[in-house]
């Protein structure tokens, strides 16, 4: 498994999430804070994931679920979203909010 974090919630979150995981047997495999969603850091870091990653989830607000989602997609893996805002939609949504050349695009993930 693969997280995707919104900056500042590993360390909040993180050893709960854990207990789920070790409670399921899964093992996290690669994680990250999302500070970046240009499309080309992205592309970069999908080729850091493991081949091993059976899915990515992401907890957070809006660039985390948009960069996991974006991840998910270049490597044709499912996206978990777990969202930490109510008015988030990213977990229902199949764009995601990105940079591409410095310019803000709505880009289809899924």
């Amino acid at each position: 498994m693969a997280v995707v974090w919104g900056e500042g919630l590993a360390a909040r979150f993180g050893s709960t999430v854990g207990v789920s995981f070790d409670a399921t047997d899964t093992r996290l495999v690669y994680e990250a804070t999302a500070t970046n969603n240009d499309v080309e850091v992205l592309f970069r870091e999908s080729l850091a994931i493991p081949t091993e990653v059976k899915a990515l989830v992401a907890i957070g607000g809006g660039r985390a679920i948009d960069c996991a989602k974006y991840l998910a997609h270049l490597l044709r893996k499912p996206a978990i979203v777990v969202p930490t805002a109510i008015s988030n939609d990213g977990f229902c949504s199949p764009f995601s909010s990105l940079l591409v050349q410095g310019r803000r695009r709505t880009m289809k993930t899924i």
